[in-house]
């Protein structure tokens, strides 16, 4: 469809024929993702969702902190310590 305006009201009317639908402007949720439309770009996020979670847990007033990993660590199934003996 692209950028033609022309191109995409032809579309959506004939949708509108064929099924039963409406035109609900710009989309700000999907899936329960945020949506952020510009002229170039298409931003989606889960920020309401994790806020959500936050406020049924009564921890919407936490302080946040980076994750504390080594950069570059190697967190493949093999690492770390040895296995314990089951012995």
């Amino acid at each position: 469809m692209g950028n033609s305006n022309k191109m995409n009201e032809a579309f959506k009317t004939h949708m509108m024929a064929e099924l039963e639908m409406k035109d609900l402007g710009l989309m700000s949720y999907f899936l329960g993702l945020e949506v952020h439309q510009t002229q170039d770009e298409i931003f989606m996020s889960q920020s309401k969702y994790a806020r959500d979670m936050l406020k049924i847990f009564s921890m919407e007033n936490c302080t946040p902190i980076a994750t504390p990993i080594a950069h570059g660590e190697d967190l493949g199934k093999e690492h770390g310590e040895p296995k314990v003996n089951k012995k």
